[in-house]
């Protein structure tokens, strides 16, 4: 029996500062030999990885870029045959960027992509071949109320973890009530 390959879709969001309507997504365009289309950022998990690792690693990989964040699970989830054999599952994941005039440019690896473009949330989900890349973009730019509860129990405030400890705790215990 083949094992489920597990994957991660990763949608970078850049924006000046949290909650600005000024907001682009990053789209990768594969090279002619692997399709040629624009996708978000996705990649296979490594078997000692949590997906939301693989997820961060894939990033970092796929664009050359820094992030101060760990990526976020937008609660999408889909089974589809693995190129592999057998099933993939992949999960979608929300990373996002602040700060400065212009989104970073990305550097990349010239054997999975050959260009890149920053695209408003619209014209990136029209972009797009696959229905769980649009999905997931505008799960991603459909604008994150304040406070957010994950499945894991981790808080998040306009995309980012909420840490400290006294603060988590007086969340948990306000559920609780």
């Amino acid at each position: 029996m083949e094992s489920e390959a597990q994957k991660a879709l990763v949608v970078i969001v850049w924006s000046p500062k949290p909650g600005s309507p000024d907001r682009k997504v990053l789209l990768l365009r594969l090279n002619p030999d692997r399709g040629g289309y624009w996708q978000t950022i996705t990649g296979k998990i490594e078997p000692n990885e949590t997906q939301g690792e693989g997820a961060l690693r894939e990033a970092n990989e796929e664009t050359g870029l820094a992030f101060a964040r760990s990526p976020q699970f937008l609660g999408l989830e889909q089974k589809f045959p693995s190129r592999w054999g057998g099933e993939a599952r992949e999960k979608a994941f929300f990373l996002p960027i602040f700060g400065g005039s212009a989104p970073p440019t990305p550097r990349l690896d010239g054997k999975e992509h050959d260009s890149f473009e920053w695209l408003s949330p619209q014209e990136a989900a029209a972009k797009v071949k696959w229905p769980f890349n649009r999905q997931a973009i505008e799960r991603a730019t459909s604008g994150q109320p304040p406070l957010l509860l994950s499945k894991r129990g981790i808080f998040f405030q306009d995309g980012e973890e909420i840490c400290h400890e006294r603060t988590v705790e007086l969340f948990h215990r306000s559920l609780n009530r």
